[in-house]
């Protein structure tokens, strides 16, 4: 289990848990109204360190409601994002079994990427719990 190992960014019943890079605008902005249990990861750098793992920026857990969000900061590149999604989804499988996944991409630009098929095609083989938005994701966890 390798969230074990890591450190957790937020306290435990934050109000408001805010993924952001610091090389881009993007945001992911969860707001804890119930003051749930939570626990906010960097997964790029920090509980992934191996540079050869694909892996996406920010994992976000609500440990009394069981939801695991997946968050990628991207600029465009929409199809590599949904692969880091998919990636540390397989990598952290052990850490996550519990959990129900929910998988959150925060892009820079408007891109075509973001109706095409692969997009589509990933939103279903995720139960459709994907959503995806330019520069900022404002969202109750």
């Amino acid at each position: 289990m390798m969230l074990d190992k890591a450190q957790s960014l937020c306290e435990e019943r934050q109000k408001i848990i805010i993924s952001k890079d610091v090389k881009s605008k993007c945001e992911h902005r969860a707001h804890n109204t119930e003051r749930n249990l939570v626990r906010h990861y960097q997964i790029d750098g920090g509980v992934i360190v191996d540079k050869t793992v694909q892996k996406c920026d920010f994992l976000l857990l609500n440990d009394d409601k069981k939801n695991a969000y997946l968050i990628e900061l991207k600029g465009t590149h929409i199809l590599k994002a949904l692969q880091q999604l998919e990636k540390t989804e397989k990598h952290l499988w052990e850490d996550l079994k519990a959990y129900t996944l929910h998988y959150r991409i925060v892009y820079k630009a408007n891109t075509h990427a973001i109706r095409g098929s692969e997009y589509n095609k990933f939103c279903k083989a995720k139960n459709n719990r994907v959503k995806a938005s330019t520069n900022l994701l404002d969202e109750t966890v």
